[in-house]
């Protein structure tokens, strides 16, 4: 090596002590001894506080593993209680039945705290346990030594709706000897009701005539060893059936009849008298019911039926109201238009027919104005308009296919007051005096058709400019002038009595020419003013009878143009009524046409409604 390479690398030995003085340095001026490293220790706390965190871990991860095993039962052997529930599964509504409910230890350890729950359906009444129930039907077994078993026997009877399915549930909840959790066993028996022990049998003739009275006679009974409790027997009569007599007699109210028991082989029986009407055609069911009551719930058991073949009349006949035979409502004021159609469907003449329109108002008076009533001949006596052979030659004698039609209008007073029938009854009873076989009169009846009347609803609307006590209510000019303006008063009314009325509605629009003065009153309910539709409605949620009438007003201005000269402003147009009467629910509607500066009804004002320059 040169002398000249030497000194070269003597200087770079001493840039890099340099440098490395610059970046070590300490603040005494030396520079650490960079031969050797030495790693700082770490601190003892620290490695104790990580050591401890494990150790906490671990200990935590032990015993939640430990108290799942264990609570669990994880090495305890499963399902050491055997349930079992042995009975019939298809029984009949009424008959006692037996169920045994079987339990057994099958595992190695004794059980602690055995308790039974049962569980019946509403349909199922117990009537005697061994053992018997502690409360509520639950027992207390005790301990179960492994391999012993037991079992709790339930007796009842079951009340159910034929057909249904039912079930029976026993709960068992027991504790191992050997652990303190508590384990539970269901076991549930599904029981279908096909039958059951109740009979039910009913018989009337096979063949009748409309008019004849006819009877038909229920029989219920059963023939199980004890008696049955709490029954119900239902007729079924067709729509055309009206009944006379029965026996027993039903209670005030009802349409059936109530049996406290029935003893075995000991049969109850209910006759039913009565007669079919002219809307009685062909093959007519009568039948019933019977099944038991259990907190006023009727749970049917047995059904029967017996038929009955309606032969052709001699007479045939309908009455119809306002086009149809079914029940409807009518506005007071209206025109009830009736008519009798009759025809001799036999093939022998008949004579002396004659009709009695029977017209019921259960105690109140009839609000009809038999003065102005079109009976076509007939004779009225109270409620009851007839029609006979000295009335209408033709039911004097009807030969074979003779036919004809009586029409007749009953006007309906305009005012209907409580002590007025709001709703009436129409009955048709045609009597044959005299038969070709020589067999005593027949009676028949027509379905009734009920009547239906309406609240007296009037409504009322008009523009002033003096109300009624002539006191000026409108401002501005009278007549109304061009580049004026004027104010009227709009009012609204409601004349109500009968029933209450619910969901009233009046509206009525404004025309773009008239502006709404935000002026407004009502005696009930509320006026609103829609700005984009310009409709004003008066809405009452309910007016009750016992407010007669209610009223509203609200102000509208006009500020008259030239092509008005010489015209009546309109300002409002029609105004529209709607409401729904509580009694008969019928909507009851009306209208009035729109309102203009004429004023017809302001005598003060009247004659000044053109616009005057």
């Amino acid at each position: 090596m040169t002398s000249q390479q030497s000194h070269k690398q003597k200087s770079s030995l001493r840039d890099i002590r340099k440098d490395l003085r610059v970046i070590y340095e300490g603040r005494d001026g030396n520079v650490p001894d960079m031969s050797r490293l030495n790693a700082r220790k770490k601190s003892g706390l620290r490695r104790f506080l990580i050591k401890g965190i494990l150790f906490l871990f671990v200990l935590s991860a032990l015993a939640w593993t430990g108290f799942f095993v264990f609570s669990n039962g994880l090495f305890q052997k499963r399902d050491t209680l055997s349930v079992k529930i042995d009975g019939p599964t298809d029984v009949h509504a009424g008959q006692s039945v037996s169920y045994a409910i079987h339990y057994e230890n099958t595992g190695d350890v004794p059980l602690a705290s055995l308790d039974l729950s049962a569980s019946f359906p509403p349909g199922f009444h117990l009537t005697s346990a061994v053992p018997p129930a502690n409360d509520k039907n639950t027992w207390t077994i005790g301990s179960l030594t492994p391999k012993s078993d037991g079992v709790v026997t339930v007796n009842g009877i079951f009340l159910s709706e034929v057909p249904s399915s039912e079930r029976i549930q026993a709960l068992f909840t027991y504790k191992p000897a050997n652990f303190n959790s508590t384990f539970q066993q269901i076991e549930t028996a599904k029981v279908d009701i096909t039958d059951s022990i109740l009979s039910l049998a009913i018989k009337g003739p096979e063949k009748a005539l409309p008019g004849d009275e006819v009877q038909y006679v229920i029989t219920a009974g059963h023939t199980e060893k004890d008696p049955t409790f709490n029954l119900r027997v239902i007729p079924n009569l067709p729509a055309g059936f009206t009944v006379t007599t029965t026996d027993p007699a039903f209670e005030t109210g009802q349409t059936y009849w109530n049996l406290a028991e029935i003893d075995p082989n000991q049969p109850k029986s209910f006759s039913i008298k009565g007669t079919f009407n002219s809307s009685a055609v062909g093959a007519q069911p009568v039948g019933g019911s019977i099944g038991y009551m259990q907190d006023d719930v009727y749970l049917k058991q047995k059904d029967a039926t017996a038929n009955t073949d309606m032969q052709g009349g001699a007479v045939g006949f309908h009455l119809i109201i306002n086009g149809t035979d079914k029940d409807q409502a009518l506005d007071a004021g209206k025109t009830i238009r009736g008519s009798i159609d009759y025809a001799n469907q036999g093939t022998d003449p008949i004579g002396d027919v004659s009709f009695a329109l029977k017209i019921d108002g259960a105690g109140k008076t009839i609000p009809i104005d038999w003065n102005k009533a079109d009976l076509r001949n007939g004779k009225q006596n109270g409620g009851e308009v007839d029609w006979n052979g000295n009335t209408t030659a033709d039911l004097k004698e009807l030969k074979p296919n003779d036919n004809g039609v009586i029409d007749f209008s009953l006007p309906l007073l305009s005012g209907v007051s409580d002590s007025s029938a709001d709703h009436i009854t129409f009955k048709l009873i045609t009597t044959i005096s005299k038969l070709a076989d020589g067999s005593a009169p027949r009676t028949i009846e027509s379905n009734p058709i009920n009547i239906s009347i309406s609240s007296n609803v009037g409504f009322q609307a008009e523009a002033r400019y003096f109300n009624q006590e002539d006191q000026p209510v409108g401002t501005g000019p009278l007549p109304p002038r061009v580049g004026q303006t004027t104010s009227y008063r709009v009012f609204w009314n409601i004349n109500n009595s009968l029933h209450d009325l619910s969901g009233i509605k009046i509206s009525t629009t404004i025309p773009k020419n008239v502006t709404w003065a935000d002026k407004k009153s009502t005696d009930i309910g509320a006026i609103d003013f829609n700005t984009t539709t310009r409709t004003a409605t008066w809405s009452i949620g309910k007016l009750p009878k016992s407010i007669p009438s209610a009223g509203a007003w609200f102000d509208l201005t006009i500020t008259p143009k030239t092509a008005d000269i010489g015209k009546f402003v309109t300002l409002t147009n029609s105004t529209s009524f709607t409401a729904k009467d509580t009694k008969t629910n019928t909507d009851l509607t009306n209208s009035v046409s729109e309102l203009t500066t004429e004023l017809p009804s302001d005598s003060n004002a009247n004659g000044k409604g053109t616009v005057k320059k």
